[in-house]
Protein backbone atom coordinates (compact mmCIF):
# COMPACT_ATOMS: atom_id res chain seq x y z
CA UNK A 1 0.00 0.00 0.00
CA UNK A 2 1.71 3.55 -1.18
CA UNK A 3 2.41 6.13 1.60
CA UNK A 4 -0.85 8.46 1.41
CA UNK A 5 -1.68 11.37 4.37
CA UNK A 6 -5.87 11.89 4.21
CA UNK A 7 -7.14 14.81 5.75
CA UNK A 8 -11.12 15.69 6.24
CA UNK A 9 -12.10 19.09 4.84
CA UNK A 10 -15.52 19.21 5.67
CA UNK A 11 -16.40 17.10 8.49
CA UNK A 12 -20.28 15.40 8.94
CA UNK A 13 -22.38 16.43 10.83
CA UNK A 14 -24.68 13.37 11.38
CA UNK A 15 -22.52 10.43 12.13
CA UNK A 16 -25.60 8.37 14.16
CA UNK A 17 -26.41 5.07 11.87
CA UNK A 18 -29.67 4.58 13.94
CA UNK A 19 -32.33 6.89 14.22
CA UNK A 20 -33.99 7.38 17.65
CA UNK A 21 -37.24 6.49 16.70
CA UNK A 22 -36.55 3.17 15.12
CA UNK A 23 -34.58 2.14 18.20
CA UNK A 24 -37.17 3.30 20.51
CA UNK A 25 -39.50 0.98 18.14
CA UNK A 26 -37.49 -2.00 18.23
CA UNK A 27 -37.01 -1.80 21.85
CA UNK A 28 -41.18 -1.06 21.92
CA UNK A 29 -40.27 1.94 24.59
CA UNK A 30 -42.45 5.32 24.69
CA UNK A 31 -41.71 8.87 23.00
CA UNK A 32 -40.37 10.51 26.47
CA UNK A 33 -38.60 7.24 27.32
CA UNK A 34 -34.69 6.95 27.95
CA UNK A 35 -34.24 9.32 24.70
CA UNK A 36 -30.77 10.79 26.11
CA UNK A 37 -29.62 7.04 27.20
CA UNK A 38 -30.06 5.62 24.03
CA UNK A 39 -28.54 8.57 22.37
CA UNK A 40 -25.46 8.01 24.13
CA UNK A 41 -25.50 4.47 23.11
CA UNK A 42 -26.49 4.93 19.49
CA UNK A 43 -23.46 7.51 19.13
CA UNK A 44 -21.39 4.84 21.15
CA UNK A 45 -22.10 2.05 18.83
CA UNK A 46 -21.86 3.97 15.81
CA UNK A 47 -18.22 4.97 16.66
CA UNK A 48 -17.76 0.97 17.39
CA UNK A 49 -19.40 0.43 13.89
CA UNK A 50 -17.39 2.82 11.93
CA UNK A 51 -14.07 1.14 13.58
CA UNK A 52 -15.04 -2.22 12.99
CA UNK A 53 -15.69 -1.45 9.56
CA UNK A 54 -12.43 0.36 9.45
CA UNK A 55 -13.52 3.47 7.84
CA UNK A 56 -16.04 6.88 8.62
CA UNK A 57 -18.91 5.86 7.02
CA UNK A 58 -20.91 8.90 6.91
CA UNK A 59 -20.52 11.06 4.18
CA UNK A 60 -17.16 13.56 4.10
CA UNK A 61 -15.09 15.82 2.19
CA UNK A 62 -11.50 14.70 2.07
CA UNK A 63 -8.27 15.30 0.47
CA UNK A 64 -6.21 12.35 0.10
CA UNK A 65 -2.17 12.90 -0.88
CA UNK A 66 -0.58 9.18 -2.12
CA UNK A 67 3.17 9.27 -2.97
CA UNK A 68 3.50 5.71 -4.50
CA UNK A 69 6.81 3.42 -4.11
CA UNK A 70 6.51 1.70 -7.47
CA UNK A 71 4.18 2.22 -10.06
CA UNK A 72 0.30 1.43 -9.67
CA UNK A 73 -2.34 -0.79 -11.00
CA UNK A 74 -4.96 1.02 -9.62
CA UNK A 75 -5.50 3.90 -7.40
CA UNK A 76 -6.95 2.70 -4.13
CA UNK A 77 -8.60 5.85 -2.22
CA UNK A 78 -8.90 5.75 1.31
CA UNK A 79 -12.62 5.89 1.54
CA UNK A 80 -15.61 4.15 -0.17
CA UNK A 81 -18.26 4.56 -1.37
CA UNK A 82 -17.07 7.24 -3.75
CA UNK A 83 -20.07 9.83 -3.74
CA UNK A 84 -17.56 12.51 -6.07
CA UNK A 85 -14.68 13.65 -7.64
CA UNK A 86 -13.65 17.13 -7.69
CA UNK A 87 -10.48 16.67 -8.76
CA UNK A 88 -7.43 14.15 -9.03
CA UNK A 89 -3.37 15.88 -9.77
CA UNK A 90 -1.35 13.90 -10.43
CA UNK A 91 2.27 15.45 -10.33
CA UNK A 92 0.58 19.01 -10.62
CA UNK A 93 -0.80 17.74 -13.65
CA UNK A 94 -4.82 17.94 -13.25
CA UNK A 95 -6.33 14.91 -14.82
CA UNK A 96 -9.94 14.59 -16.94
CA UNK A 97 -12.41 11.85 -16.04
CA UNK A 98 -13.06 9.60 -18.83
CA UNK A 99 -9.84 10.59 -20.76
CA UNK A 100 -7.13 10.32 -17.76
CA UNK A 101 -8.86 8.26 -15.01
CA UNK A 102 -11.97 6.16 -14.37
CA UNK A 103 -13.74 4.89 -11.57
CA UNK A 104 -15.16 2.81 -9.90
CA UNK A 105 -17.01 4.59 -7.34
CA UNK A 106 -18.46 1.94 -5.37
CA UNK A 107 -15.13 0.66 -4.28
CA UNK A 108 -12.99 3.45 -4.52
CA UNK A 109 -10.91 2.54 -7.06
CA UNK A 110 -9.36 4.31 -9.64
CA UNK A 111 -7.38 3.47 -12.85
CA UNK A 112 -5.17 6.10 -14.90
CA UNK A 113 -6.06 5.61 -18.80
CA UNK A 114 -3.75 6.46 -22.17
CA UNK A 115 -5.39 6.47 -25.26
CA UNK A 116 -8.75 4.76 -23.74
CA UNK A 117 -6.33 2.12 -21.97
CA UNK A 118 -5.65 1.61 -18.59
CA UNK A 119 -2.25 1.73 -17.92
CA UNK A 120 -0.05 2.33 -14.76
CA UNK A 121 -0.03 5.20 -12.10
CA UNK A 122 3.76 6.13 -12.76
CA UNK A 123 4.20 9.15 -10.34
CA UNK A 124 5.44 10.74 -7.51
CA UNK A 125 2.39 11.74 -5.76
CA UNK A 126 -1.31 12.07 -6.52
CA UNK A 127 -3.61 14.27 -5.00
CA UNK A 128 -7.28 13.51 -4.83
CA UNK A 129 -10.44 15.70 -3.68
CA UNK A 130 -13.44 14.10 -3.62
CA UNK A 131 -16.43 13.26 -1.25
CA UNK A 132 -16.92 9.54 0.00
CA UNK A 133 -19.70 7.93 2.82
CA UNK A 134 -23.16 7.45 3.12
CA UNK A 135 -25.88 9.90 3.77
CA UNK A 136 -27.35 8.61 6.93
CA UNK A 137 -31.11 7.57 8.04
CA UNK A 138 -32.20 11.55 8.84
CA UNK A 139 -30.67 13.87 6.27
CA UNK A 140 -32.18 14.24 3.10
CA UNK A 141 -31.30 11.16 0.59
CA UNK A 142 -30.11 9.05 3.01
CA UNK A 143 -28.68 5.99 1.27
CA UNK A 144 -26.85 4.24 3.95
CA UNK A 145 -27.39 0.57 3.48
CA UNK A 146 -30.24 -1.08 5.89
CA UNK A 147 -27.63 -4.16 6.70
CA UNK A 148 -25.52 -1.11 8.51
CA UNK A 149 -28.70 0.76 10.03
CA UNK A 150 -30.19 -2.62 11.36
CA UNK A 151 -27.07 -3.94 13.08
CA UNK A 152 -26.63 -0.58 14.87
CA UNK A 153 -30.10 -0.81 16.35
CA UNK A 154 -29.17 -4.89 17.28
CA UNK A 155 -26.12 -3.72 18.88
CA UNK A 156 -28.21 -0.42 20.86
CA UNK A 157 -30.92 -2.90 21.95
CA UNK A 158 -28.14 -5.43 23.20
CA UNK A 159 -26.79 -2.95 25.03
CA UNK A 160 -29.56 -1.16 26.62
CA UNK A 161 -31.62 -5.00 27.29
CA UNK A 162 -27.96 -5.71 29.53
CA UNK A 163 -27.89 -2.51 31.50
CA UNK A 164 -27.21 -3.61 35.08
CA UNK A 165 -25.55 -7.06 34.10
CA UNK A 166 -22.36 -8.04 35.32
CA UNK A 167 -20.30 -7.47 32.05
CA UNK A 168 -18.27 -10.73 33.34
CA UNK A 169 -21.11 -12.99 33.68
CA UNK A 170 -21.15 -15.47 31.27
CA UNK A 171 -24.62 -17.53 33.10
CA UNK A 172 -26.35 -17.67 35.75
CA UNK A 173 -28.30 -20.93 36.87
CA UNK A 174 -30.71 -21.17 39.54
CA UNK A 175 -32.41 -24.45 40.70
CA UNK A 176 -35.40 -25.56 39.73
CA UNK A 177 -35.70 -22.44 37.69
CA UNK A 178 -33.31 -22.97 34.51
CA UNK A 179 -30.47 -21.26 33.47
CA UNK A 180 -30.07 -17.97 31.65
CA UNK A 181 -26.81 -17.18 29.74
CA UNK A 182 -26.29 -13.70 29.10
CA UNK A 183 -22.97 -13.62 26.64
CA UNK A 184 -22.92 -15.03 23.34
CA UNK A 185 -19.53 -17.08 23.50
CA UNK A 186 -18.54 -15.29 19.97
CA UNK A 187 -18.84 -12.06 21.38
CA UNK A 188 -16.33 -10.04 19.96
CA UNK A 189 -13.70 -7.76 21.15
CA UNK A 190 -15.18 -4.64 19.26
CA UNK A 191 -17.61 -4.93 22.13
CA UNK A 192 -20.13 -5.28 19.31
CA UNK A 193 -22.77 -8.26 19.54
CA UNK A 194 -22.34 -11.22 17.33
CA UNK A 195 -25.39 -10.44 15.49
CA UNK A 196 -24.39 -7.10 14.48
CA UNK A 197 -20.93 -8.15 13.28
CA UNK A 198 -22.96 -10.67 11.35
CA UNK A 199 -24.82 -8.28 9.29
CA UNK A 200 -21.81 -6.11 8.65
CA UNK A 201 -19.68 -8.93 7.47
CA UNK A 202 -21.78 -10.54 5.59
CA UNK A 203 -22.99 -7.72 3.65
CA UNK A 204 -19.43 -6.54 3.14
CA UNK A 205 -18.49 -3.35 4.85
CA UNK A 206 -15.85 -4.72 6.31
CA UNK A 207 -12.39 -3.27 5.11
CA UNK A 208 -9.93 -5.35 3.95
CA UNK A 209 -7.74 -3.31 2.43
CA UNK A 210 -4.09 -3.52 3.15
Amino acid sequence: MPDSILTVTVAATVRNLAELVSVKAELDLGDGADGADLLRRIRAVSTAIDRFCGRTLARETLQEVVRPVRALDVLVLSRYPVASITSIVADGATLVAGTDFEADLETGRIWRLSGDVRCCWRCRKITALYAAGYLLPGQVGANLPEDITRACIVAVTASYQAKGRDPLLRSEASQDVGQKSYMDPRAHSSGLPPQAIDLLRDGGYVSVRV
